[in-house]
């Protein structure tokens, strides 16, 4: 290589050693942003919340409601319902009442779906069928999701949400269920 060579490679490394440089301290060297510019900036809670389709939703219930120790299923309708249909076997020695705490389960797999990007529903239908004893019982409650959530946030204490609660159970016809 001749000394003029030479010189022409030094110079052009020496400048690509200081554009890097000059890179480097730009790139990492945090740069104030006016106050007002801060309001812009979307924080989490203004990144729209993506729901899962309906049919992942429904397994995801339906997982988690199976789980809990509940046979059924669960429908997400056009309308906003969650819909859960349970059947509960009842067994020796149990009475009806104590099937009414599948609908509390439901309550809780309702509130659990928020977890999953699943709250797009806003009212919560539940229909228990109690299988078992001399008379197969449907127990039917029902419950906005606003109501729930108030409940769960503690807007709504325990009485209030009862009351809200739409409830009925009636037989259905002789059991034909046997264990």
């Amino acid at each position: 290589m001749t000394p003029k060579q030479k010189f022409t490679v030094s110079v052009l490394a020496t400048v690509n050693i200081a554009v890097i440089a000059i890179l480097v301290v730009l790139m990492t060297r945090p740069v104030p942003l006016p106050l007002s510019s801060y309001s812009s900036i979307p924080t989490p809670s203004r990144f729209p919340i993506l729901a899962l389709p309906p049919s992942d939703c429904q397994w995801r219930a339906t997982q988690l409601l199976a789980r809990a120790g509940l046979a059924g299923t669960v429908t997400m309708t056009g309308d906003g319902s969650l819909d859960f249909d349970i059947t509960y076997p009842l067994a020796p020695g149990q009475v009806i009442d104590e099937a009414t705490e599948a609908v509390w389960t439901a309550f809780e797999v309702a509130l659990a779906l928020r977890e999953y990007r699943c709250a797009t529903f806003i009212r919560i239908e539940i229909t228990v069928l109690v299988h078992g004893g001399q008379a197969d019982t449907q127990i039917d409650a029902s419950v906005s999701a606003a109501d729930l959530l108030a409940y769960t946030a503690g807007e709504l204490g325990t009485e209030g949400f009862i009351e809200r609660v739409t409830y009925a159970k009636r037989e259905t016809h002789e059991s034909r269920w046997d264990p």
